[in-house]
């Protein structure tokens, strides 16, 4: 049985993911420098990226996801599924009306390959008022049928 007088074992590590600790933000820094520098091949041919990465001070799964990260950095981008509409200068595809409106219709979209909406602002309108009524309708639904429940 355990001594409850006697002190606990001090913790090793941290309680903190390793992602937030700082030791791996320096070390993945380092790492990265380590990775440039072998890049731009100022290093001797002779030394390998291990032997350079335990001179460093740095772990092994730092080494690795270093070379992880230059590889993903190298790779080519990958290609869009769907090709872009051909359409005439100025204009955009529209994808809920289908035709191709100005540019200038489009409400801006940072997170779209273009920049843009999908749909153009007339069609948006459309489509929420539509959303809208469909909404009421089932609204009115509900509460129809709970009325019918209640009387029965």
């Amino acid at each position: 049985m355990a001594d409850r007088n006697r002190p606990a074992a001090p913790r090793t590590g941290s309680a903190r993911p390793a992602r937030q600790r700082a030791d791996y933000w320096m070390e993945r820094g380092a790492a990265d420098a380590l990775v440039r520098l072998f890049a731009s091949r100022r290093l001797r041919p002779t030394v390998t990226f291990a032997e350079a990465a335990k001179v460093a001070g740095i772990s092994d799964r730092g080494a690795r996801d270093a070379i992880a990260r230059v590889r993903a950095a190298q790779r080519p981008p990958a290609r869009r599924r769907n090709a872009p509409h051909p359409a005439p200068p100025g204009t955009k595809w529209c994808g809920y009306g289908e035709h191709f409106p100005p540019v200038a219709e489009f409400a801006p979209n940072r997170s779209a390959t273009t920049g843009l909406q999908s749909w153009c602002r007339s069609c948006m309108v459309l489509a929420r008022r539509e959303q809208r009524q469909r909404q009421q309708d089932r609204r009115r639904r509900q509460a129809r049928q709970r009325d019918t429940r209640g009387a029965a």
